[in-house]
């Protein structure tokens, strides 16, 4: 860290002390040094303005602060959305639960992310079938007991399936949510979006029991979609479809009656640790916190005739709705009509329906009446609000002056989310033509031709540009500046916790609906300060992402997405089965030693050190071969003589635990081919409480690649791991000692 330099430290009169005493130096003719000298009064002010230039130089403000973060590739961070999984029950029939239904928990306002398909149907049984052996669970929902999914070893072709009362709708979006219980003491790293190549260590197979084309039944494959959970490696939904019906059929040991099943099987094993099931349910959905008054959704025209879009939404519903498309000029505003037998041919207009199961359909021309929207993706906007907020849609009217404010919220409330329009008057059709204008952190980047505008948070206002840094938007005489999505909310206040939500009914919902969070709310975040974006910073930098050293290599290895990695060990110049290393060496070859998180002695599975292989080719220098493997474990057997107190004398187990703790491969992190000493293992129990001393001490290894020194120390491979093995401990009291 570069040191806090004072450039303000020097004060006037310093400064024209030394003035002063350069006169006879640089012109020996000035003799009249008096104040009424002209040259002397020159001075005087020259020393005034250098020492206002460095009382100012001196001085870092936050925007210089702000400045400096973003060249280091750091912005502070705006408020954020807390989430909720949100369970709905008591589904008596089918019916859509539609985008934004809101749910309350005290004062705070929740919304759902997108519609969802209520099914009625109810998983009543999972089986889970390990080699011979199946057993089944009766299914509580989110009141289940957890229990292994594939079995407590999760072997190659372990299954379970699932079994519904009654049969899933064909050629509709469905989707299971699973919630995998997970380790605290090793989580397994996060998977970002640029990451999703790295392929997990496992691989599932899915399908279920439905009819065949030929009329016969049998297990078919299911088409999944979109796999959140990452091959049940991680708690997200599972979104698929069925391409044919559904047959009931009888799983042993559930075979009381025929049920409708789906079945997973683990067709390439490679879990670190066998998952286990805490939740497995229907009719899930996400919700984020906030308070929508401005909904905004795209659609795609393929330029035909008689277009016909739906959208499920709570404002498209309950409140107004417009429709703008996008022609060669710009956005366009499209009126709405009774009847599209009575349009002009080119007279830009919809029909709007709304339909009994929540939706709302647009209906568009053919060309002889009513245009066709023009062909292309995402080239119809809808747009709705509550009818509260027609009033502010519209935030102002451009006068064509440089850096333009309008206030959009009041300063005590959080904005989500925002997005605006600019309209300007067409010069050929005279009509208003509108355009998108992008928001951004600040306008100092921005062109003299970019639509940009910046919005400030903490005085609730957007500002606009000075066509340098920035467009400006053009005059008008009536309102143009539009708000086409406008979403409230955000902060740590949503991280509620689990079971606070409820549900606000609406008229399109069935009224005996029930919805909560089964878990509790996360993700919510206040906007970051700047001393917060500081400590960022300071973390990010220690953050290693080019493998140059062994403690580079171990440290991008040990954040592998999604692996739970417990220890790496890099061994630079060094390949498998390199005798006398670090003696002799292997020029331009680096292996990694990984072991996963596991009991006992966890081995890495083929796919997942590929998975490791994936992220380190990222990140290892060109010119370096690498190799990924797992640890060779050297079985540390032990006997010992041990005298203790009287009331040791029959304690055997916890010698032998303290050694089993002690061989631990997950606490032996970094301790890759350390010698087994003897000298260790007797202050390791003579220190254990009770032991008065240790009378005898013999090690013996099994394992390959080991060496045995004369004080009878044992040296082990580099890649090798000392594991726990058989434990013969023998306890004396002192009378027994001769």
């Amino acid at each position: 860290m570069l040191p806090n330099l004072n450039l303000d430290d020097r004060t006037y009169k310093q400064i024209l002390d030394r003035a002063r005493q350069s006169i006879h130096r640089l012109h020996p003719d000035w003799t009249d040094e008096n104040t009424h000298d002209p040259g002397m009064t020159l001075i005087e002010l020259f020393a005034y303005v250098t020492e206002a230039q460095q009382y100012y130089i001196n001085r870092v403000t936050a925007r210089n602060e702000l400045k400096f973060l973003e060249l280091l590739g750091i912005t502070p961070q705006a408020t954020r959305q807390a989430q909720a999984e949100i369970q709905v029950s008591e589904v008596g029939q089918s019916e859509w639960l539609p985008q934004g239904t809101v749910l309350t928990a005290d004062r705070v306002t929740f919304e759902t992310t997108h519609s969802l398909y209520l099914l009625p149907q109810k998983i009543e049984r999972v089986v889970v079938q390990e080699g011979s052996d199946s057993t089944m669970y009766a299914w509580e929902g989110v009141h289940s007991p957890e229990f292994y999914l594939f079995g407590s070893e999760a072997k190659q072709d372990s299954r379970f399936y699932i079994g519904l009362d009654s049969a899933l709708p064909s050629e509709l979006p469905l989707h299971l949510t699973f919630d995998i219980v997970e380790e605290e003491q090793f989580l397994r790293n996060a998977v970002r979006q640029d990451q999703m190549h790295i392929k997990p260590p496992v691989q599932l197979e899915w399908s279920y029991f439905a009819a065949w084309s030929d009329g016969e039944h049998g297990w078919q494959p299911l088409m999944i979609t979109t796999d959140h959970t990452r091959e049940l490696t991680f708690d997200g939904s599972l979104h698929f479809q069925l391409t044919a019906p559904m047959v009931a059929h009888a799983v042993y040991p559930a075979v009381e009656k025929s049920r409708y099943w789906i079945r997973c099987v683990l067709r390439q094993s490679g879990y670190e640790t066998a998952p286990v099931l805490k939740h497995l349910l229907l009719n899930t959905i996400q919700a984020v916190e906030g308070n929508t008054a401005v909904a905004l959704e795209r659609f795609d025209s393929d330029g035909s005739e008689w277009i016909q879009i739906q959208w499920l939404h709570r404002l498209a519903q309950e409140g107004e709705l417009e429709v703008r498309i996008r022609e060669q000029t710009g956005w366009h505003l499209w009126h709405v009509i009774d009847e599209l037998h009575n349009a002009q041919a080119e007279e830009r207009c919809y029909v709007l329906q709304r339909t009994a199961d929540g939706h709302v359909r647009m209906c568009f021309g053919n060309g002889n009446t009513g245009k066709i929207p023009p062909a292309g993706k995402r080239k119809i906007m809808c747009i709705a609000w509550e009818p509260s907020f027609r009033e502010r849609r519209y935030i102002g009217q451009s006068n064509g002056m440089p850096v333009q404010h309008y206030r959009v919220a009041s300063p005590e409330e959080k904005l989500a989310h925002i997005r605006i329009q600019v309209g300007a008057i067409d010069p050929l059709s005279k009509e208003m033509v509108w355009h998108h204008w992008q928001q951004v952190d600040d306008l100092d980047r921005s062109g003299s031709e970019d639509r940009h505008f910046q919005y400030d948070e903490y005085n609730g206002e957007i500002r606009f540009g000075d066509n340098e840094k920035g467009m400006i938007p053009a005059p008008a005489t009536v309102n143009n500046i539009c708000l086409i999505a406008y979403t409230s909310g955000g902060g740590e206040r949503g991280n509620i916790k689990s079971n606070a939500l409820m549900l606000n009914h609406h008229p399109a919902l069935s009224p005996h609906l029930q919805a909560t969070n089964y878990r509790h709310g996360y993700g919510g975040q206040d906007a970051e300060t700047l001393e917060q974006a500081k400590r960022r910073l300071s973390s990010d930098l220690q953050q290693v992402n080019r493998a140059v050293t062994a403690s580079d290599y171990e440290q991008i290895a040990l954040r592998t997405p999604g692996l739970r990695v417990a220890s790496v060990k890099a061994l630079p110049l060094y390949v498998s089965g390199l005798a006398d290393y670090p003696t002799r060496k292997a020029a331009g070859q680096m292996t990694l030693v990984v072991v996963p998180y596991g009991k006992g002695k966890p081995e890495p599975s083929p796919a997942y050190l590929q998975a490791v292989r994936q992220h380190m080719e990222q990140h290892r220098l060109l010119g370096t071969q690498l190799h990924i493997i797992g640890p060779q474990y050297i079985t540390v057997n032990v006997q010992a003589q041990l005298v203790v107190e009287p009331y040791c004398k029959n304690q055997t187990a916890l010698f032998s635990d303290i050694l089993e703790k002690y061989f631990d491969p997950l606490r032996q992190q970094g301790e890759f081919g350390k010698s087994i000493r003897s000298s260790q293992l007797h202050n390791l129990l003579s220190h254990v409480p009770g032991v008065i001393y240790v009378q005898d001490l013999w090690i013996n290894v099994e394992g390959t690649g080991t060496k045995r020194d004369e004080s009878g120390n044992i040296s082990i491979p580099p890649n090798g791991l000392a594991a726990g093995g058989d434990y013969r401990i023998e306890l004396f009291i002192s009378s027994e000692v001769r």
